[in-house]
Formats: C-alpha cells, sequence, structure tokens
C-alpha cells in the first residue's frame, strides 16, 4: 500500500503549487483545518437537529406515543449523520479534489483482514454472542453506531481531512499523521493509552484508504464492523452491572462519536 502513495495523483495539490511543503502552508493549513472543523460541526449539527425535529412532528401526527424518545432521538441522530455526510461530500469533494463517488465507494475484493472480521463477526453472531446485546441495543442505536457513525466520520476524516492535509505537506505520510490525531482527540478517552489506541486507529484506517486507492468502502466496513462489535462487548458489560444504565452509556458514547 505504501508503494501506492502518490495515490496516481489523485491527491494533487489544489492550487498554489509553490506554497506546498512550505512554512507558510503550516499555516494556511491550520486555518482551513479549522474552518473545517467549524463547518463541519454546524453542519453536523444543524443536520441531527432537523432531521430529528421531522422525527418527532412525524410521531405526534400520527400518535406513535409508544415510541420512546430515545429511540426517536437515536434515529434522528443517525439520519442527520448520514444527510451531513452526504452534504459535505458533494461540497467539498470537487474542491479538494476526490475521487468521484464511483471510485470512493467502488465494490472490490476485500482485503484479508476486512474478511476476516466479517467472518468473525458472523461466527459470533451465529453462535448467539452478538444478537442479544444487538437487540438490547435497539435498531435505531445500532444503525447509529455501526452505519451512520462511520459514514459520517470516514466521510470527514478520511476523504475530507486527508485530502485537506495532503494538499498543503509535501507528502502523504504527515497527512495520514494529522488526520489520524484529530480522529482521536474527536473521540472521549480516558488516559493517553486510549488517545493513543485511537490514533493508531484512525492511522491505520488512513493507510489502508490510501491503499485501496480511495476507496472508503473498506474502511468504512472496518469501522462499522469494530463498532458493532465494540457495542455487544459493552452491553454484556453492563448487563453484569446491576447499577449502570445501559441507556446512560449509549448517550454518552453517542455524544463523543
Amino acid at each position: 500500500g505504501l508503494v501506492r502513495l502518490l495515490f496516481h495523483r489523485r491527491l494533487a495539490g489544489l492550487g498554489w503549487p509553490k506554497l506546498r511543503g512550505t512554512q507558510a502552508a503550516g499555516a494556511v493549513l491550520a486555518a482551513e483545518l479549522l474552518a473545517a472543523q467549524l463547518a463541519h460541526l454546524a453542519l453536523q449539527g444543524l443536520g441531527v437537529e432537523c432531521c430529528t425535529a421531522v422525527l418527532l412532528w412525524c410521531g405526534a401526527q400520527l400518535g406513535s406515543a409508544a415510541i420512546a424518545a430515545e429511540t426517536t432521538h437515536a434515529a434522528g441522530r443517525a439520519l442527520g449523520l448520514l444527510l451531513s455526510c452526504w452534504l459535505s461530500l458533494r461540497l467539498l469533494r470537487p474542491a479538494l479534489r476526490a475521487p468521484p463517488a464511483v471510485a470512493l465507494w467502488r465494490v472490490g475484493v476485500p482485503s484479508w483482514v476486512v474478511l476476516a472480521l466479517a467472518l468473525e463477526e458472523l461466527w459470533a453472531a451465529l453462535a448467539g454472542q452478538r444478537l442479544a446485546a444487538w437487540r438490547q441495543t435497539g435498531a435505531a442505536r445500532l444503525f447509529l453506531f455501526a452505519v451512520a457513525a462511520p459514514c459520517a466520520e470516514e466521510g470527514y476524516f478520511r476523504v475530507a481531512l486527508l485530502h485537506l492535509c495532503h494538499a498543503r505537506l509535501s507528502g502523504l505520510l504527515p497527512a495520514c499523521v494529522i488526520s489520524a490525531s484529530i480522529f482521536a482527540h474527536a473521540h472521549s478517552g480516558q488516559g493517553p493509552a486510549a488517545l493513543a489506541t485511537r490514533c493508531l486507529a484512525g492511522l491505520c484506517l488512513a493507510l489502508r484508504f490510501v491503499a485501496t486507492g480511495g476507496n472508503v468502502l473498506e474502511v468504512l466496513l472496518l469501522h462499522g464492523l469494530h463498532n458493532a462489535a465494540a457495542i455487544a462487548g459493552e452491553a454484556k458489560l453492563r448487563q453484569q452491572d446491576a447499577g449502570g444504565s445501559l441507556a446512560a452509556d449509549f448517550h454518552r458514547e453517542a455524544a463523543s462519536l
């Protein structure tokens, strides 16, 4: 994968070619990253609020009082994340000169890592080690953590930020490190060990994204399968804790996505 770091010139610099790799490029990149983060949070918050409001209004009109507010908010957050991800890629992809949507989402032969993880999750589900925890989690929250959140994060950290960093830096490896660092700090964690683990995971996902020629589908599968397994493990641990509240824990985890 490192042999293909040039990315077939798809990560060619954006304008200002003489600025790329200089000290001034670092200052420009810092301002662009700040602006991108603010725009990302604003668009994501707007999407989540709008989708949640629409779902609450539809529930009120249909008289679906049986649907818990917790489920409605989880579904609204999931739809809002997907909507903001789609809008962000539509707006930023041409400006960043990222690969077209067909290249980003092309289906190919999965790597042995994705295949092994998928087979492991399938075996665990057939053995009954996942289904009970997933049912307890609920369909809305499971969709939020295993599908919507990975889509939003991979679209932002791997597609948008990675291309933005590479447009100003002289190499792709520093761009991967910076995007992985931002990815790690975007998740709440306790202690430097958790931060280092998330940073390493972000770096591995970024390098895999580059190695596949910009195929976001594979890193999305990796991210989603990991989250699905983590949800099942979290639910199992909370079941053993009589004083713990599973719903409260998932709300805190959702706030960190």
